[in-house]
């Protein structure tokens, strides 16, 4: 008898105790097989033991044109289940040579593939720094490609980066991938093999349709989200089935991502308990569904996935769910929406009960940390909790939790209720006459927008013992420990310690002159939109901008880029019709699509 095995008993009269043994079982011994890039076998090991580290023993792999030897895809662990590894190369200059990069700051994007190779590995590293994005149409319309390596420093691949690269047989993904989007191999209809790494959360829309030789793909237990038709027309692809709904996943969770119903005549569905993610518009217009039992572990409720479904009555959203997406339920039926008992829901996205006309009750859970903007528009029937004309949706504990939006934008003053923990995007946008606000100190979210063009709005202050914001000068309102200044009023006083300005930060500012801080390292999204200045000062501190940051700044007739950006992004300075004069720093290796489009001649 191995080991020893302790058993309490209470004993109370006299007992025969009889012990039985049974063979032991013999513990499972797996095959693990090594690959070079292009498929060939170098070595199979048999018999491996469970939870055995693999070592690969055999000669040392190489690559014809330079190429060095790095490591495996996947990086080796203990052994579970039968298991392939691929040799992994690191491309010398003569690679990188095939190449455009632009520089993002914290690493290089490959911007166009020039070289004319059949078997390409991207290079790990450029001029001393990673490699880390794959941008899109990269490779598009590449006939020439049959064999691809991405290296483990690339986090994501764009949009149709690989597009209709129509002999394309085999690509190996490093273990950094976190993201690919929307078509990026779509039309690679040789497409056979391609590995989906544990980490990547993001398969965007139509990413692998039309690849019609992809007959297994195996999605890793990391995913978060899989896009609309994402494997349309790939017809050799193999799917599990469950209760009228299709399935992919891997060998050990075959039934991780709902994709589609079987019947679409049925009143109901039940998702399989193992299932993590409903894929994005797995229930699209569903004119028949009446109700969903979501299983034991959905956490993912992807964008458009009951959206228009004419039927839905109340719902409930599991206690498992930790993000609904974007336009979840939008257009729906929904008569009630409510989340479980100990609910884990953190993200709600926007427009995800937009246009639900039926939804009368709404009881949201405190875990809530994020809500997109315009959620609840146009569901007009909402039963909601007022205070100070403002309107509220609330927890099951506290109606106030959620302000929803002013009840009219004339007054002078409004009082946010003491309770109130998350204000909406947009909550008190264009209210005009209103001179000041006060953050109870239990807010812990403040959506953009949620007081852009309050254009008589002079002082913000916020309640002591706040944890998330405070109000240094009253003219701004700050994160605590991030140093992102999260709103402002037309006469702000840039505080000491401001080093990031937040998405529509600054927006519709009336002002005449804007003077960034050289504290300041990076500005959002849209952070100055439509601001009325006619001299926005940029110092060199700034390494990034986000896309549309200046856009409609219709006032402004030049504007120096600081010396150490690295690249302006889509729209950036779009609309800004007066603005003549731009210096671009040597720094700058990138221009966004429409980055001055409408600006001034």
């Amino acid at each position: 008898m191995e080991g020893k095995l302790y058993y309490r008993i209470t004993v109370t009269q006299n007992h025969i105790v009889t012990v039985t043994f049974k063979d032991k079982v013999a513990d499972p011994t797996y095959t693990v097989t090594w690959k070079n890039y292009n498929g060939e076998v170098l070595k199979v090991d048999e018999n491996v033991a469970h939870g055995e580290m693999p070592f690969y023993t055999g000669a040392t792999p190489t690559k014809p044109g330079g190429y060095t030897f790095i490591g495996w895809t996947p990086e080796p662990s203990a052994v579970i289940k039968d298991i392939e590894y691929t040799a992994v190369f690191l491309g010398g200059e003569t690679a990188s040579e095939d190449f455009t990069f632009y520089d993002l700051g914290d690493g290089y994007a490959i911007y166009k593939y020039h070289g004319t190779d059949s078997n390409v590995n991207i290079p790990a590293a450029y001029q001393e720094k990673p490699v880390i994005l794959i941008d899109d149409r990269a490779f598009q319309y590449n006939e020439t490609i049959t064999s691809l390596v991405v290296p483990d420093s690339v986090e994501v691949i764009e949009e149709s980066a690989f597009y209709e690269c129509t002999n394309l047989k085999t690509v190996i993904l490093g273990s950094g991938v976190k993201r690919i989007g929307d078509n990026a191999f779509s039309g690679c209809k040789k497409l056979s093999s391609i590995n989906l790494p544990e980490g990547l959360t993001h398969i965007g829309e139509y990413s692998f349709s039309r690849c019609g030789q992809l007959q297994t793909l195996s999605l890793p237990n990391s995913l978060e989200s899989l896009g609309y038709s994402a494997l349309s027309s790939s017809y050799s692809m193999t799917y599990t089935t469950y209760e009228n709904g299709t399935y992919l996943g891997n060998t050990t969770n075959p039934h991780l991502v709902f994709i589609k119903r079987v019947d679409s005549s049925l009143e109901e569905i039940i998702i399989h308990d193992n299932c993590k993610v409903i894929g994005d518009r797995a229930f699209y217009s569903a004119s028949s569904l009446k109700t969903i039992n979501f299983g034991e572990d959905v956490k993912y409720i992807g964008k458009r996935s009951f959206s228009n479904c004419s039927k839905l009555g109340a719902i409930v959203i599991a206690k498992t769910v930790i993000k609904i997406d974007d336009y979840a339920f939008a257009g729906s039926s929904i008569t009630y929406l409510g989340f479980g008992e100990h609910s884990l829901i953190k993200h709600i996205g926007s427009h995800a009960f937009s246009g639900c006309e039926n939804l009368t009750n709404v009881f949201l859970s405190d875990t809530i940390e994020y809500i997109g903007e315009e959620v609840f528009k146009g569901s007009d029937s909402i039963n909601k909790t007022e205070y100070s004309n403002v309107y509220y949706l609330g927890s099951a504990d506290n109606p106030h939790f959620l302000l929803l939006k002013n009840k009219w934008n004339l007054e002078t003053s409004y009082t946010i209720h003491p309770d109130t923990r998350m204000i909406s995007h947009d909550a008190f946008n264009n209210c005009t006459k209103m001179t000041s606000i006060t953050i109870p100190k239990g807010v812990k979210y403040i959506g953009p927008r949620a007081f852009m063009s309050c254009h008589k709005l002079v002082n913000f202050s916020v309640e002591s013992g706040n944890e998330k914001y405070y109000a240094p000068n009253n003219t701004v309102i700050m994160e605590i420990g991030t140093g992102t200044l999260v709103s402002a009023v037309n006469d702000l006083i840039f505080p000491a310690g401001v080093y990031h300005i937040g998405d529509y930060a600054l927006a519709s500012l009336v002002t005449e002159t804007i003077t960034i801080p050289d504290t300041v390292v990076s500005i959002g999204e849209y952070a100055l939109f439509s601001t009325s200045a006619k001299t926005i000062n940029v110092p060199n501190s700034v390494k990034r901008i986000g896309e549309g940051a200046f856009h409609r700044c219709m006032n402004i007739t030049s504007i120096n880029i600081p010396s150490g950006l690295k690249y302006i992004p889509q729209a950036a300075f779009r609309e800004c019709t007066a603005l003549k004069t731009i210096n671009i720093p040597n720094s700058v290796s990138y221009i966004g699509r429409e980055a001055f489009i409408d600006c001034g001649s």
